[in-house]
């Protein structure tokens, strides 16, 4: 599958592109909201992304404003975040997402439940407002 990492944090972005790399996935990175939002936009680009794994604070804009826009897009969404009022919302939103720090393994459990779920339709992306999930929203954190 082709997954979108939308990390701002070098260290961070690293290891996710890896790991997710090694379990078969395709992967593009960036490391801003206006990268990401210009991928997600691109014409003929839809159908490229499966999956897009993004933090919800980024430089030039919010993971939420991406969320929605992937989401119009057919596009799966996971948001991680280690900030307490972030994930609240993300909480009360119904997001799906991992509260960082997170293991790797809780990471590729919750990619997997996520890429074996139907992509969202722009009916549903518009129906569950700006990013909520098909699935239950599920928070890891490292144990």
């Amino acid at each position: 599958m082709r997954i979108l990492i939308v990390e701002d944090q070098a260290d961070i972005r690293d290891v996710l592109c890896e790991i997710l790399s090694q379990a078969g996935h395709v992967i593009t990175s960036t490391t801003n909201y206006h990268e990401a939002a210009a991928l997600l936009a691109a014409p003929g680009a839809a159908g490229w992304c499966d999956l897009m794994v993004s933090d919800v604070v980024l430089p030039g804009g919010s993971g939420h404003d991406l969320a929605a826009q992937a989401r119009s897009r057919g596009v799966r969404v996971l948001l991680c975040s280690g900030h307490p009022e972030r994930l609240a919302e993300l909480e009360r939103l119904g997001v799906a997402h991992l509260r960082k720090p997170f293991t790797l393994r809780c990471l590729l459990v919750r990619v997997g439940d996520l890429l074996a779920a139907p992509a969202p339709t722009a009916a549903t992306a518009n129906a569950r407002g700006r990013a909520g999930e098909d699935a239950a929203s599920y928070t890891f954190e490292s144990n």
